[in-house]
């Protein structure tokens, strides 16, 4: 039997057709939307490493650090901070706490204070380096230690760097003492 092609119902095909392009929209809004998510994962991915960076690089170093977000919270602080000073983070969550602990004594502690507030008004605008603040620090075995602070504003962050000058201080009396 020869006959005409078979024809499908009217609108048929074209239902059909739209029915694909729905469908065809629809997997490219998920592709979009996917294509999204990936870059948003892969943009936190590399805040991830850089930060996983930053803080190997500070931990890493020989002198202690701290990293404070100016309003109040110390967000880090290296190996070389602990093993100097003694207090962990645990120990010195807050700026409040580490001047608690570091500086036991109340009236120096003010002193302190008005000290560093005097340094950060000038040096948070500018965005330069704040100090240096020569201090005494009492370290969590009760040991004194003299330090000499200086701090460099990263974006929101205050980078605080605390050199050691115990040692030279005490050779400098001695030698003063000989002259």
């Amino acid at each position: 039997f020869i006959g005409p092609p078979p024809v499908d119902p009217p609108g048929l095909l074209e239902g059909n057709s739209r029915l694909l392009l729905s469908r065809l929209e629809e997997l490219e809004r998920r592709a979009a939307a996917l294509e999204a998510e990936n870059r948003d994962l892969r943009t936190r991915l590399s805040a991830t490493s850089s930060e996983t960076d930053f803080r190997q690089v500070i931990d890493a170093s020989p002198v202690p650090l701290s990293v404070d977000d100016m309003k109040g919270t110390i967000e880090y602080v290296n190996r070389k901070f602990v093993e100097k000073f003694g207090y962990a983070l645990k120990d010195v969550p807050t700026s409040a706490k580490w001047f608690e602990r570091a500086y036991p004594n109340p009236e120096y502690r003010r002193l302190v204070a008005e000290q560093w507030k005097g340094f950060l008004k000038r040096g948070v605008p500018t965005g330069k380096s704040i100090g240096p603040l020569e201090v005494e620090v009492t370290c969590k075995d009760g040991s004194l230690r003299r330090v000499e602070f200086v701090g460099t504003i990263l974006g929101r962050r205050l980078l605080l760097a605390g050199n050691d000058i115990t040692e030279r201080k005490r050779l400098e009396a001695q030698i003063l003492k000989i002259s």
